[in-house]
């Protein structure tokens, strides 16, 4: 873990913020210029970009070698990417509970409110709030609250079916919308 006092540099935070909500994909380097030097000139840019991508890297693998090819900030063909299958995200750790609630819902609701329950606990509020005025980052809050909302409604109708269950899920949205 990297506390986020730790980051001498916030561009270098957001850029590692992107790279981690879009691992899924390869990003090309323009995008990430457009996004994070919009004003600069695109030599001086790229310039600012190889050298945040190597504060990244110093920053998440502290003990990595220069010349190490083991990185998680992948590069090629002009693409940048994140690349770790051994990571825990609680995004996708929150996203893996709600679809294991639903798949198990009408056959087994007490494993499936499990589930969402757990799902419930990771939920913390909105996406990246430090990144609140970042474009790129309201798609993927949008997503989430929305996520959140249906597993709300989910689970309280599970717990409604339990004695003095429906309390218990209508207190944790109440504590997240205040």
């Amino acid at each position: 873990p990297v506390p986020n006092s730790a980051w001498k540099s916030k561009k270098a935070l957001s850029l590692f913020r992107y790279l981690i909500t879009h691992r899924q994909q390869k990003t090309h380097k323009d995008v990430l210029l457009n996004l994070f030097w919009p004003d600069e000139d695109p030599e001086d840019a790229s310039g600012r970009l190889h050298t945040t991508v190597y504060f990244v890297r110093r920053m998440i693998q502290p003990d990595r070698s220069a010349h190490d090819g083991a990185s998680y900030i992948r590069f090629g063909d002009g693409m940048y990417w994140f690349e770790a299958e051994d990571t825990w995200i609680d995004v996708d750790e929150f996203l893996s509970c709600f679809d294991q609630g639903v798949a198990l819902e009408a056959t087994d609701p007490e494993r499936a409110l499990e589930y969402y329950r757990k799902a419930l606990v990771l939920y913390r509020g909105d996406f990246l709030p430090e990144e609140a005025y970042a474009d790129w980052t309201e798609p993927r809050r949008s997503e989430l609250r929305e996520l959140f909302v249906t597993l709300s409604l989910r689970a309280s109708y599970l717990l409604a079916r339990q004695p003095g269950g429906a309390s218990e899920c209508a207190d944790r949205m109440t504590a997240m919308s205040s």
